[in-house]
């Protein structure tokens, strides 16, 4: 139903766990696997959520001011958002419409910023646990990075140090992509995907 992009890789547990998935994931499947939920489509969903406090609405190709905030300003919230709750070591699910492009864009840029390393890198870990249908996929979330400026913005957080000590604390969990498909495979046989 979803795909683990980083943390527990235990398919027992849900601590510590940031999630890529489909609208249709968030609304249903949430409520069983996941502790907050960032959307990042245009359009925002109704959730079945234990708290509906720990639901934030991205909406990432806005660039505008939308609900009264800036696009970074949003970012930076919905970043300060996710990252809180992984160090308590929550399930986050990140998710647009079809738990592709946006979502992983987004997700993109969290693994870039927790395991400090590029954003090529973490393109390919993103690629690695989340495998897209076809090259249209990947190239249309490089698209997605480069229209919105995402290494310049990555490289401003870090030079601001934005959340050191929080990411310091997800950086000593030692978390590393799946390296092998055997290794990779859940209850569900798809790599990384959580059923």
């Amino acid at each position: 139903m979803a795909w683990r992009i980083w943390g527990n890789t235990r398919d027992d547990g849900r601590e510590g766990r940031l999630l890529v998935g489909a609208a249709e994931h968030a609304k249903d499947w949430a409520w069983h696997h996941a502790d907050a939920v960032v959307n990042c489509a245009q359009y925002d969903f109704e959730y079945r959520l234990k708290d509906m406090h720990q639901h934030r609405w991205l909406h990432i190709q806005e660039r505008h001011w939308f609900n009264g905030r800036s696009w970074q300003q949003r970012m930076r919230r919905i970043l300060d958002f996710v990252i809180t709750h992984l160090v308590a070591k929550h399930a986050v699910l990140l998710h647009c419409w079809a738990g592709k492009h946006r979502s992983g864009v987004f997700g993109v840029l969290l693994i870039a910023l927790i395991q400090r390393i590029s954003w090529t890198e973490a393109e390919n870990w993103y690629f690695r646990e989340r495998p897209l249908p076809d090259s249209w996929d990947q190239q249309r979330v490089q698209g997605l990075h480069v229209r919105h400026g995402l290494s310049a913005f990555l490289e401003e957080l870090r030079s601001e140090a934005f959340c050191q000590e929080m990411l310091e604390i997800l950086r000593r969990r030692g978390v590393q992509p799946k390296t092998r498909l055997s290794s990779a495979m859940s209850s569900s046989g798809v790599p990384g995907k959580i059923s």
